[in-house]
């Protein structure tokens, strides 16, 4: 009993917490206009819900994480195979190691000029703002800057 009641505790504490903070997870649906936020690396700057051309498929990733891995590789190699698809790739790595990133990018096939690697600060914004909680996805957003679907499969690209 003593262990419930700490349980119960503490998930108040951190609620609690949270909404002091004022982070909470945003939920966003198909046909929502796509959070924005700017993304730079050394040769592309991508302006999330300001679209332009084109679709672009927005990949989170982390090198420690498989699927999320397995999944950007997916997506990288068919929009190179595919290029009248008129597909952008942002392939977002929420670690904290550009190096890293750059490495395990290069070996899955992912392009430098589609690696973007936050500063931490605005990888916990984007994981707030595109409802991020215990895993990766990705998002497909279309050229008007609203998401068109969540974690599409390569098939439906």
């Amino acid at each position: 009993m003593k262990y419930f009641l700490s349980v119960i505790a503490l998930l108040t504490f951190t609620f609690s917490l949270q909404s002091a903070l004022g982070v909470s997870s945003r939920h966003l649906s198909t046909g929502d206009a796509a959070p924005a936020a700017t993304l730079s690396n050394a040769s592309t700057t991508v302006k999330l819900g300001h679209q332009g051309s084109g679709q672009t498929l927005v990949a989170f990733w982390s090198a420690s994480d498989a699927a999320s891995r397995t999944a950007l590789a997916r997506y990288a190699a068919y929009i190179s195979d595919h290029s009248e698809a008129n597909i952008n790739l942002a392939a977002v790595c929420l670690d904290d190691d550009p190096e890293l990133a750059a490495a395990v990018a290069q070996r899955d096939g992912v392009s430098s000029s589609s690696l973007f690697v936050p500063s931490a600060a605005q990888a916990q914004e984007l994981a707030i703002s595109y409802g991020l909680t215990d895993s990766y996805g990705a998002v497909l957003i279309g050229p008007d800057g609203r998401i068109q679907v969540f974690n599409p499969s390569v098939d439906s690209l």
